[in-house]
This record gives structure tokens, C-alpha cells and sequence, in this order.
């Protein structure tokens, strides 16, 4: 399943987009602006489109657990566990910078996101993002036969979102990746890692949502070590915060880590599932007069 044809999904994707394009539902807002497309800044575990609103702190709890074909002696993966805790700050309602720190490699990252475009019914068919950011991985240093440098620790995540919502119900997008990891553990593998990432959102209800992510590598060494990214998602929103649950066959919880080294296999049951938790803290009420 995690290895669906690229130019089929890609050619679905470009065909409602363009559609949508072409023909202008009038069921859509005036403005697809911020926090409209997809509702959070995150898409189970991908980015989306969004950036925070101005004056918001968004606390996020990423949790996931091992494997469910770990057995029964793992209770199916639950005594296994990675955790990420966040923070991203609406600088203005069209830039958002975070921090985290994420349990697996025990790695510190800190990102920026830029809204482009936002969407509307008039000339602006589309909304774009810029997605940034670097990751330090802190584990202790065992390969004794390589020279220590503290530039090997550093990986960086460059990704454009193109998004589009069609209607009170349908948002899609794709989400060209750069990735550039300093020290790879092998001669052969890939320094520089380029990915092509799609998503969609379906609202069936005011608050509740299904989602589905992935990840195409494409390039050569990666592709053929390492599994494409998969993950369905199940979305809530409350007031202040957004729940989300979801099953993937990557067990990383930020780009440099499940785009590029998923190993899990959804045909062999190697599926994680998870959770996240988004809590929106109003730090600073913005005025527009």
C-alpha cells in the first residue's frame, strides 16, 4: 500500500486541483484564509498550509507507539512509546516559528512557516507555504572510526505547500521536500534526500475530520532502503484544541526522521499507531483598527 503508484496519485491530485481551478465552486468562502484549508497547522504527521494566527502559542503533544505486530509481550506496541512536545508562536498571521524536542535520537528542532498565498474566489486559486527547519540529533557520538564534528548532528527540512480546498468539505495538497542530512552512516547513501509529499482532508462533520499523508522518495539510494511514508488520521476540534488520532508505518514524529527512514511496512503489519494533542494559547489579542 505504501508503495501506490506516483504519477497515478500525483495525477489525481492535479486533476481536482486544476478542476477546481477551471470551474470556481461556489460553495467555497470568500477568503480560504488562516486555519481554513486544513484547520490545524499539521496534517497527522506532515505540515500543512497553515500558519498559526498571530499572538497564538500552540502547545502540541505528539505521542506514538511501536508496532502492533511487536506481539502481545509489547501489549501490540503500547509499552512502547515516542514523544514530541512543541511549541509554534504566531509572529503575524502569515509567519509562525516553532521549537521541540522529540524523544527518538533525542533530537532538538526548531522551524519557520510563511504563508505566500492564501486562497480566494477571485484570482488566487491556490494557497502556498514555505516550510524550514533544522534538526540536532544529541545521542551519544559511537562511530569511533569518523572525526567528530558538531555540524554531523545537524539536519535541515526545505518544503513548499500547495494547497486547495474545494467547497465546505475537500482540501488537498502537495508538498515538494528537500531534505539534507550532514552525516548519513553510509558511503552510498543519500546526503540530500528529495521527496514529494500528499495529503487531503475530508470534513464530514463541523469538528470532525479524516486525513490521509504520504510520501513519495525519490531519490535513488533512500527509495530502495527505506519505505514511502503512509498515515490515515482521524481529526477533532474543540474549542482551543484539536485532537488527532492516527495510524502510520513511520515511528518519527518530524520530517527528518519519517520522510526519509521509515522502515515500517503497513503490508507486514508494521503500523504505529498515535495521537496528537494541539492546545491554541491566546498570548497577545491582535487589533485590525
Amino acid at each position: 500500500m505504501e508503495n501506490i503508484n506516483l504519477r497515478v496519485f500525483i495525477a489525481a491530485v492535479f486533476i481536482l486541483m486544476l478542476a477546481g481551478v477551471q470551474n470556481g465552486s461556489a460553495q467555497e468562502l470568500e477568503t480560504v484564509g488562516k486555519n481554513e484549508t486544513f484547520g490545524t497547522s499539521r496534517i497527522s504527521l506532515s505540515q500543512s498550509v497553515e500558519t498559526t494566527i498571530k499572538g497564538q502559542l500552540v502547545l502540541d503533544i505528539q505521542h506514538q507507539f511501536g508496532p502492533i505486530n511487536s506481539g502481545i509481550q509489547e501489549f501490540f506496541g503500547l509499552d512502547q512509546a515516542t514523544t514530541r512536545l512543541g511549541l509554534t508562536y504566531g509572529v503575524f498571521d502569515w509567519l509562525s516559528i516553532g521549537i521541540g524536542r522529540t524523544g527518538l535520537y533525542k533530537t532538538y528542532d526548531g522551524s519557520l512557516k510563511a504563508r505566500i498565498l492564501s486562497q480566494n474566489n477571485g484570482s488566487i486559486p491556490l494557497s502556498l507555504s514555505y516550510f524550514g527547519n533544522m534538526g540536532i540529533y544529541t545521542t551519544t557520538w559511537n562511530y569511533d572510526n569518523v572525526p567528530y564534528y558538531f555540524s554531523h548532528r545537524l539536519t535541515f527540512t526545505n518544503q513548499l505547500i500547495i494547497a486547495r480546498r474545494f467547497g465546505d468539505h475537500l482540501s488537498v495538497q502537495l508538498s515538494p521536500t528537500f531534505i539534507h542530512r550532514n552525516f548519513v552512516e553510509h558511503s552510498e547513501a543519500d546526503n540530500d534526500v528529495w521527496n514529494v509529499g500528499m495529503a487531503a482532508r475530508y470534513l464530514f462533520a463541523e469538528k470532525y475530520s479524516i486525513t490521509v499523508d504520504y510520501h513519495y522518495l525519490l531519490s535513488k539510494h533512500t527509495a530502495d532502503n527505506y519505505n514511502n511514508s503512509l498515515t490515515i488520521g482521524f481529526n477533532i476540534l474543540t474549542a482551543g484544541h484539536v485532537f488527532s488520532l492516527f495510524a502510520s508505518n513511520s515511528l518519527g514524529l518530524v520530517e527528518q526522521q519519517f520522510i526519509p527512514a521509515t522502515e515500517g511496512s503497513w503490508s507486514k503489519g508494521d503500523i504505529h499507531f498515535g495521537f496528537t494533542i494541539a492546545r491554541s494559547f491566546s498570548i497577545w489579542e491582535p487589533s485590525y483598527f
